[in-house]
């Protein structure tokens, strides 16, 4: 028997868009440009030997290898995503809480589960938050299932660790697969049902 949650649904594929006939979106005052601030917090989230993954999170490597060895930790690399949390995230915080700035920020919720120190502070900040996933990963070769899984276990999380059971406001999910936000959408609907 076959689950319809899991079936990928075919969409056509867009190649003009509005073409010509750019829609007005009247801004106030006449502004021409919007700017939106989304702050990716997945540091310890990501591929790493130490969370029993094969191999590390390579994307973002200086030199990146073809192919990154497997069972082998890169310790350059976790410094990196260690940076951010330590030093990025007060640095942003300060900035946007400096000049009002709104900002989501996008939470992958296995670093937020790493860091709970930053949950206060992100909160204080009013600032919005949306749900990337639980692990920072290419879903694309996850099974759905697992992936259905995942989605509902970062909710839990995220609304455990802020305590707002009306999170996450939304989505970003920059390596989906081509069931994610199906998934997504209908966990979405299943969330804000009451």
């Amino acid at each position: 028997m076959t689950n319809d949650r899991y079936t990928e649904e075919w969409l056509e594929r867009e190649f003009v868009g509005y073409g010509f006939d750019q829609p007005d979106p009247q801004w106030p005052g006449g502004g021409k440009i919007c700017v939106s601030f989304v702050v990716q917090y997945y540091m310890g989230a990501e591929l790493n030997v130490l969370e029993g993954d094969p191999t590390f999170c390579a994307e973002y490597v200086e030199i990146p290898a073809k192919a990154p060895p497997t069972g082998i930790r890169n310790e350059s690399n976790e410094m990196m995503y260690e940076y951010g949390a330590r030093e990025g995230v007060p640095r942003l915080l300060e900035i946007f809480n400096k000049y009002k700035i709104p900002v989501t920020w996008n939470i992958f919720t296995r670093a937020l589960e790493k860091a709970p120190y930053w949950v206060k502070p992100i909160l204080d900040s009013a600032a919005e938050l949306s749900c990337g996933g639980h692990r920072y990963r290419d879903n694309f070769y996850v099974d759905p299932a697992e992936e259905d899984r995942l989605i509902g276990k970062s909710i839990d999380i995220l609304q455990d660790l802020t305590g707002d059971k009306t999170l996450p406001k939304g989505w970003l999910v920059e390596r989906r697969s081509n069931l994610s936000t199906k998934l997504y959408s209908l966990t979405h609907k299943e969330l804000h049902r009451y």
